[in-house]
């Protein structure tokens, strides 16, 4: 199956068939990093980032865009 792809400049978007209703998105971190972007930036909430990398997300994205920005 091939997969239709959007213009993103900083990461590559996916739409695995054309019926499907989800998007996948695979940042490029040098990307974000060159576009002064941080890591976590197209990530929505803790929640959809393995355990490990929760901690990290949570402690960068408040100081970032304030406490439990993820809720509002």
């Amino acid at each position: 199956m091939k997969a239709a792809t959007c213009d993103c400049p900083v990461g590559l978007c996916r739409r695995w068939s054309p019926e499907g209703k989800t998007d996948w998105y695979e940042p490029c971190e040098p990307l974000l990093e060159r576009a002064g972007l941080p890591w976590f930036y197209f990530i929505p909430s803790p929640s959809k980032l393995v355990e490990e990398l929760r901690g990290a997300y949570i402690l960068e994205s408040e100081a970032l865009w304030g406490r439990r920005h993820w809720e509002n």
